[in-house]
């Protein structure tokens, strides 16, 4: 099945079923991750630990890391949206993935940044009761609202002042054409 045709409970075992895997074939004794998430945008951060030294990992089969990316899309709750930071972690010998998830912390990505229309494009995609908007994003989301509002009003000003030109060298045009072809009185 299709990460895209599953559940929650169905992409959280199958990305259960695969860092298991890639946990074993490793050799490691634990794996963590953390992921960050607005809008479009997520980060993942993989540590496992092999022979006792903690690693920055990836996984080397992408269907492990799409099962991972897709978990906070497939764990949207109604009236809460999707969480916007998430800790999984396995150690070896239970091989069961834990999680932990907040859905009210402000993600903060060094590399790229985050773009400002990702707090609307939020809301958008994972709706939430207004309860449970937390100030951060409202505060972005409404500053988001205000630029776009001021670019629309710069770009009808720049449109406007266009238009008054053309219709200024429209007449300046039909006076010369009057003046040379056109009768004058005395």
């Amino acid at each position: 099945m299709r990460s895209r045709d599953m559940g929650p409970e169905e992409a959280f075992a199958r990305a259960e079923e695969l860092l298991a895997k890639w946990l074993r074939e490793e050799g490691g004794s634990r794996l963590e991750i953390e992921t960050i998430g607005i809008g479009l945008v997520q980060r993942d951060k993989m540590w496992m630990t092999v022979d006792g030294e903690v690693k920055r990992v990836l996984p080397e089969s992408s269907e492990t890391g799409f099962a991972v990316d897709h978990l906070r899309e497939k764990q949207v709750v109604a009236g809460w949206g999707a969480w916007t930071w998430c800790r999984l972690w396995m150690v070896a010998g239970e091989w069961v993935l834990h999680q932990e998830c907040d859905w009210m912390r402000e993600p903060v990505l060094e590399r790229p940044p985050i773009g400002e229309d990702e707090y609307s494009i939020e809301l958008d995609l994972y709706p939430r009761d207004a309860e449970n908007i937390p100030v951060w994003l409202a505060e972005r989301v409404a500053a988001n609202e205000r630029r776009k509002a001021a670019n629309a009003r710069r770009r009808e000003a720049r449109r406007a002042k266009k238009e008054k030109e053309r219709q200024a060298a429209q007449a300046q045009a039909a006076e010369a054409t009057d003046q040379q072809g056109g009768w004058e009185t005395t």
